[in-house]
């Protein structure tokens, strides 16, 4: 898909290729998330669940000089990361858990914020289920979920050479656009950091605000598709 600015930026799949790129502009440019400061190394396995799990959007965008410029990941199914979850665990977990042990400063606001509800999470995804049953439900899954629940936008980053360019305005709208092929009916997402006069500018509406685990404003937008 090209940009509408003088073709000026290329917004494509993101592939298994770009995801060093990705991992490495995601823990630069969000650093303040809990994900980013993992490091590119769980960023890495975290990104390559997007590359092949239902209903996940995985965008790249490239510079006219062929640059990795930004991405986008998101999904049209509800909750990327419970899906993502059962079927990628044996990546994720070793990953998340050497992130996490390199890291000693982080343990403690895990465990102090976040790992019971992961490991409830854990335990829920990883609950044997007969093949049948799990092909079965994935297949409902894609079928009703488009209508039943939002499309959600996990995370957009561009690079600081690109910003102010379009770049993050064309994978949003590229997130939309395959948010309505899908048949979702609405989208949401959430900002870290308070109000993001970007996202209403693309048409988003801001419905809710409130502190997250780490004491920070998150602001919840939405839009109907």
């Amino acid at each position: 898909m090209n940009a509408e600015d003088d073709q000026a930026f290329v917004v494509r799949r993101l592939l298994a290729g770009d995801l060093a790129a990705a991992a490495h502009m995601h823990a630069r440019e969000l650093a303040n998330g809990f994900l980013a400061q993992l490091g590119p190394g769980f960023l890495r396995a975290y990104l390559q669940t997007f590359l092949d799990t239902p209903g996940a959007v995985a965008l790249a965008a490239d510079s006219a000089a062929g640059q990795f410029a930004g991405f986008l990941v998101g999904s049209t199914a509800g909750g990327h990361n419970r899906v993502a979850l059962r079927r990628h665990w044996k990546r994720l977990l070793p990953a998340g858990a050497a992130a996490l042990l390199s890291r000693p400063r982080l343990l403690l606001p895990f465990l102090r914020t976040r790992a019971a509800r992961y490991v409830r999470a854990a335990v829920t995804a990883l609950k044997p289920r007969p093949a049948a049953t799990e092909v079965a439900t994935e297949q409902a899954t894609e079928r009703t979920t488009a209508a039943s629940r939002p499309a959600v936008l996990l995370h957009v980053v561009v690079g600081p050479d690109e910003r102010g360019q379009g770049v993050g305005a064309a994978l949003v709208q590229a997130f939309v656009e395959a948010a309505r092929e899908a048949g979702c009916v609405r989208a949401v997402l959430v900002s870290i950091g308070g109000e993001k006069d970007f996202y209403v500018r693309q048409g988003w509406q801001r419905l809710a605000a409130r502190q997250d685990d780490d004491g920070r404003v998150v602001v919840t937008y939405g839009r109907t598709l």
